[in-house]
């Protein structure tokens, strides 16, 4: 549960919701961290190779931030 007033990642996310994923990723800022995040849910593990594949997903995307949310959505 967050504290009153404070935003999630993807909230925050939305205010960059029409930059395109593959450009996101390859930032060294909040947005890139956050967008690995999101990405890698709940899983705590991962093989080189599966990470490598999810960066790799992710830097082809022709997504924008929002689509991708929307998609990536529960």
């Amino acid at each position: 549960m967050k504290p009153p007033g404070e935003r999630t990642p993807a909230e925050r996310l939305r205010d960059h919701g029409r930059l395109l994923v593959r450009r996101a990723v390859l930032r060294e800022d909040w947005i890139a961290d956050a967008l690995l995040d999101l990405a890698a849910g709940d899983k705590q593990q991962w093989t080189p190779q599966e990470w490598f594949d999810l960066q790799m997903d992710m830097e082809a995307s022709d997504m924008t931030i929002d689509e991708w949310l929307d998609f990536h959505a529960e």
